[in-house]
C-alpha cells in the first residue's frame, strides 16, 4: 500500500503541538491532543493510541495495479496505548470540545522482531540477532520509478481509535497524523576533507597577445589555426577543483570548493610564459545525483544487483555567478594562486536545497536526502561540478564527477 495520508474530522482528530511542517528524529517526543467536537453521550468510551513505523518496498508488474512483491519491515512496536477509558459527554449547541492530552516517545532504533520472517538476500543490513547496535532508525523517505516499477518508503505515522457504543450499537472513529522523522545527527569529522581533480586543455588564438583580446581576427588568422598551427599563439592550462568528500547538511562552514588554474608551460608559447592570461568564470555549477536502491530478492527481480535508480538536481550554484556585478575573472600564470568559490559564495548546503549566505539559490529544487542505509533500501550520492570559462573569446566546459557522501547535521 502507499504511505499514509493524514485523516480524521471534528468527531475525532489530531491536534500536535508541534507546527505543520516540524520535523522529529529518533529520541524526541511528540506532543498533542486527540480532539472531539461533534455531541457524544456515552455511558463507556475508549481510546487507544500507538505509533507506527515501517519501510516498505513493492514492486508492480507492468500488466498490473496492485504490486506483485510487498516487502513490509515493521520498525515500531504496533502496541496501543489506552489513552481513555469510561463515560464520555458532549452537548449539542455549544463551542465546547473534548481532548485527551497525550505524549508518545519515538524510539531510538528498531523493534528487534523486525528482521522475523526476511531473507539476508532481501536486507543491506546484517539479520543476526545483534543487529540493533549498528541500526539506527532511519528518517522518513519516498521515492519511486516507473522505469523499473517500483516504489521505496519509510513512513511513521501516529494513529488514534475511538471506540463506544450509541443507542446499544458500536461505534468506531480512527484518525491518522503523518509524522515526519529525519535521520539521525551526524557531525561528519571528515567534512572539511576534499578530493582534488584535474582537466587539461589547449587553445590557439591570436587573442592569447597582450592588449589583443578583443580584437576582430581576420580570415587568415583563422584558417592559421589550421593551415600553420605553430606560428599562432599556444597556451595549454590545467583546470584543478577540489571538491568536498563530504558534505554535511546545515554546516556552519562554508562548502570547501576551490578553483585554480595554471598554465603548463612545456606546451604553452614561449612569449606567454610570463604574461598573465585572463580566464573568466562564466559560471561553475553544481549537481548531486541521488542513488536509490532497493533490495528485492533474486527470485523477484531476476537480478543479483539491487533495483538502483537515479535522480539529478541541479542546485543552480550558477545563480550567484550571474548575480555578480563584475564577472569572475582569474589572471593565470604559471603559478596561481587557488580562488575558493565556497567562501566566495557562502555556500551551504541545506535539506531545502543550495544556499548562498541566506539566500536560496533555486526555488524549485528536490529536497535533499542524506545517505542512509535501513534493511531495503539504500542511499547514496555523486557530485558532477561544470567549470564553464571563456579564454581569448572562446568557451570551454569542463566536467568533473566525484562519489559524495551527504551527511545529516544537526
Amino acid at each position: 500500500m502507499p504511505p499514509r495520508s493524514d485523516s480524521g474530522t471534528d468527531q475525532f482528530k489530531f491536534d500536535l503541538a508541534a507546527p505543520p511542517d516540524w520535523s522529529f528524529t529518533a529520541g524526541d517526543t511528540i506532543i498533542g491532543n486527540l480532539v472531539r467536537k461533534t455531541p457524544i453521550v456515552t455511558p463507556e468510551a475508549t481510546i487507544t493510541i500507538s505509533l507506527r513505523g515501517s519501510a516498505q518496498i513493492e514492486y508492480f508488474h507492468k500488466s498490473t495495479k496492485n504490486p506483485t512483491y510487498h516487502d513490509y519491515w515493521n520498525l515500531l512496536d504496533p502496541a496501543q496505548q489506552v489513552l481513555y477509558k469510561g463515560p464520555m459527554h458532549l452537548a449539542e449547541g455549544g463551542d465546547d470540545t473534548l481532548s485527551w492530552p497525550f505524549s508518545v516517545d519515538i524510539p531510538l532504533s528498531p523493534i528487534q522482531s523486525c528482521t522475523e520472517g526476511h531473507q539476508p538476500d532481501a536486507s543491506f543490513l546484517p539479520l543476526e540477532k545483534g543487529h540493533r547496535e549498528y541500526q539506527v532508525l532511519p528518517g522518513t523517505f519516498f521515492a519511486a520509478d516507473t522505469a523499473s516499477n517500483t516504489r521505496g518508503f519509510v513512513e511513521y505515522f501516529l494513529i488514534a481509535h475511538l471506540n463506544y457504543k450509541s443507542k446499544g450499537r458500536p461505534e468506531s472513529f480512527r484518525s491518522i497524523h503523518r509524522v515526519n522523522v529525519r535521520n539521525p545527527p551526524e557531525v561528519a569529522s571528515n567534512r572539511h576533507m576534499t578530493n582534488t581533480l584535474y582537466q587539461s586543455n589547449i587553445i590557439q588564438s591570436y587573442r592569447l597577445l597582450p592588449r589583443m583580446e578583443n580584437m576582430s581576427l581576420s580570415l587568415t588568422q583563422k584558417m592559421q589555426r589550421f593551415w600553420n598551427p605553430s606560428i599562432v599563439p599556444k597556451c595549454q592550462y590545467t583546470v584543478s577543483l577540489a571538491i568536498p568528500t563530504v558534505i554535511q547538511l546545515n554546516d556552519s562552514d562554508p562548502i570547501p570548493v576551490q578553483l585554480e588554474i595554471k598554465k603548463r608551460p612545456e606546451n604553452t608559447s614561449v612569449n606567454l610564459h610570463d604574461t598573465p592570461t585572463k580566464f573568466q568564470v562564466e559560471s561553475v555549477e553544481m549537481f548531486i545525483r541521488s542513488r536509490t536502491a532497493l533490495s528485492i530478492p533474486k527470485k523477484i527481480s531476476k537480478s543479483s544487483e539491487p533495483t538502483v535508480y537515479w535522480n539529478e538536481t541541479d542546485l543552480n550554484l550558477g545563480q550567484a555567478f550571474k548575480d555578480l556585478e563584475d564577472p569572475l575573472c582569474i589572471m593565470t600564470t604559471i603559478e596561481t594562486d587557488a580562488v575558493h568559490i565556497g567562501k566566495i559564495f557562502q555556500l551551504v548546503l541545506r535539506p531545502t536545497g543550495l544556499f548562498s549566505e541566506d539566500r536560496r539559490l533555486s526555488e524549485d529544487t528536490q529536497d535533499i536526502t542524506p545517505d542512509f542505509t535501513t534493511y531495503c533500501i539504500k542511499i547514496n550520492h555523486v557530485q558532477r561540478w561544470e567549470v564553464n570559462l571563456n579564454i581569448a573569446g572562446e568557451s570551454h566546459k569542463h566536467v568533473f564527477w566525484s562519489d559524495l557522501k551527504i551527511a545529516t547535521g544537526l
